[in-house]
């Protein structure tokens, strides 16, 4: 088993520690201390659940195409739990100011994710 570099979330390490515990016999206080200190020393390292403020950062680039934009948002809102206005309302904030691709959705009409994004296929 690797040696934990803190880059992972802690969980899933201790996964593998109980598997191999768990394995060989090893099993009772002993593991669960170890995995108690591994948790401690590592919270930082924690995967946080994604928020609303998550989809409010993403912003389209400079140069950057619709379609990029759009999947970097969507790789990003499916994991926040929040309706599809506040989606779409941060959709729009994201997008550049004035661009001819959001004059042509026209977000503001829309109420669901799915019928934007049916409505953006034409456009990128």
């Amino acid at each position: 088993m690797d040696t934990y570099d803190g880059s992972t979330d802690p969980d899933y390490h201790i996964e593998n520690i109980e598997a191999v515990v768990g394995y060989r016999g090893v099993w009772g206080r002993l593991s669960a201390k170890l995995c108690r200190l591994l948790t401690a020393h590592f919270t930082a390292s924690h995967r946080q659940p994604k928020t609303e403020a998550t989809l409010e950062a993403i912003v389209q680039r400079e140069g950057e195409s619709p379609r990029t934009y759009i999947e970097r948002f969507n790789k990003a809102a499916v994991e926040v739990k929040t309706d599809d206005i506040m989606k779409l309302y941060m959709l729009d904030r994201g997008l550049r100011q004035g661009s001819d691709f959001a004059k042509a959705v026209g977000i503001g009409e829309i109420k669901t994710l799915d019928v934007f994004l049916g409505k953006a296929q034409k456009y990128i």
